[in-house]
């Protein structure tokens, strides 16, 4: 026991391993033991590259109050920070627009190569000066009421100004630019007597006279007569008639008047409304169909997703809210109801101005032979054939005279 095996086979096997080992040179067997170390390592090393999946970026929405060339610094930090490739954020970038930037980031991933080339686009369309004919429009628009605060109402008219000139003209300009927004003449003389060197002294002058200003116009209001006079009502000069007492048709009110400037939408959110189903290439959607309106109105998500011709035109539009309401974009598209296809023109609204995706009023059936049926169950539009009817006052041919002689041949 313990002492080393005589077997001959065994003495034999040893001295054949020893030469096969011994027959690999040194250093070729060190480089292939090295090898396997290093496959062995990225076999089993861990990937700590940081996919684009696990992070965060915010989406861009061109009408909220991010700037695009911070939104675009943050994704290019994100870039080069994390090692992220050029195609894995473009695509990325492709999913965070929203609002009106969705519209054309099928165009831009097709025709652009790297960020940096769609990073200039977005620039370039979603700069705050491209959309200075907004603001200009935001400033007209700015109109004081009676109602409104005069403090506040000057504060927010100064906010507009200033992002229409970009605080390239004075303070007396803003003074003059900001008084013009009050309708009121007494207030605005008061105003324009105050004298104010700049804006915020405008607005310190402009809230101290107001209690009394509201003081005056209701003493002067009580010592006016309780009883209006005929002579002194409203003419109206479109309809040629006084004392417009019926509802609906007030000189402020005249449909008639107003028809050239405005269009009118009745339009009320309630559930038992007249709904109708409309198909826009792959979409489909539940309208309502409106007998007084005299346009149709889409929402501005919904109009960012279906095709169309699309125009800035400015109109406004009336009997949807208390208010007047100024529509900045027609959209023209092929619509398909109760299969028939039919080319309307909408007018976008924000969202919250309508209570379904889109209305439809009578310029759906203006100068086309379509007709829209309302039942219980909704609206259904038809088509009205036409007939035409001739009427033969005379033969065409006189009685000819032939070679026959029977009266059943001739006829």
């Amino acid at each position: 026991v313990g002492s080393p095996p005589t077997s001959p086979s065994h003495s034999d096997a040893i001295p054949i391993a020893n030469t096969s080992v011994s027959g690999v040179p040194a250093e070729f067997f060190a480089q292939m033991m090295q090898m396997m170390k290093h496959v062995s390592d990225r076999m089993t090393k861990v990937d700590s590259k940081v996919k684009i999946s696990d992070i965060f970026l915010p989406s861009y929405d061109p009408d909220s109050n991010i700037g695009i060339r911070e939104w675009c610094k943050h994704v290019s930090t994100a870039m080069d920070t994390y090692n992220l490739s050029d195609y894995d954020v473009r695509m990325k970038v492709g999913s965070l627009l929203k609002g009106r930037a969705r519209l054309y980031v099928d165009n831009w991933l097709v025709s652009t190569g790297s960020w940096e080339e769609l990073r200039d686009v977005l620039i370039t369309t979603f700069e705050p000066e491209s959309r200075y004919s907004r603001d200009v429009f935001r400033f007209r628009e700015h109109v004081y009421d009676s109602s409104k605060n005069i403090a506040q109402f000057l504060s927010e008219a100064w906010v507009l100004w200033q992002r229409v000139t970009k605080d390239k003209l004075t303070s007396d300009d803003a003074v003059e630019a900001v008084i013009g927004c009050v309708s009121d003449e007494r207030l605005r003389i008061e105003l324009l007597n105050a004298r104010a060197k700049s804006v915020p002294e405008l607005i310190s002058v402009a809230s101290s006279i107001r209690p009394t200003k509201r003081l005056n116009s209701n003493q002067t209001s009580q010592n006016l007569n309780k009883r209006p006079r005929l002579a002194e009502k409203l003419y109206c000069q479109v309809c040629k008639r006084t004392n417009h007492d019926t509802p609906g048709h007030t000189y402020e009110t005249c449909f008639k008047r107003e028809r050239s400037v405005v269009s009118n939408v009745n339009c009320v959110g309630k559930p038992n409304l007249t709904w109708l189903p409309v198909t826009i290439g792959n979409f489909e959607f539940t309208a309502i169909f409106d007998s007084g309106a005299e346009c149709s109105l889409i929402r501005e998500s919904v109009a960012a997703k279906i095709p169309g011709k699309r125009v800035d035109q400015v109109h406004y539009l009336k009997g949807i809210g208390q208010f007047t309401l100024m529509s900045l974009t027609c959209l023209t598209t092929i619509c398909q109801i109760d299969n028939l296809r039919v080319e309307l023109q909408f007018h976008v609204v924000p969202d919250y101005e309508i209570c379904s995706d889109m209305l439809i009023g009578t310029n759906l059936i203006k100068n086309t032979y379509l007709s829209v049926l309302v039942t219980a169950q909704g609206a259904k539009l038809l088509h009205q054939p036409v007939v035409y009817h001739m009427h033969s006052h005379d033969e065409k041919f006189d009685r000819l005279i032939t070679d026959l002689s029977s009266e059943d041949q001739i006829n």
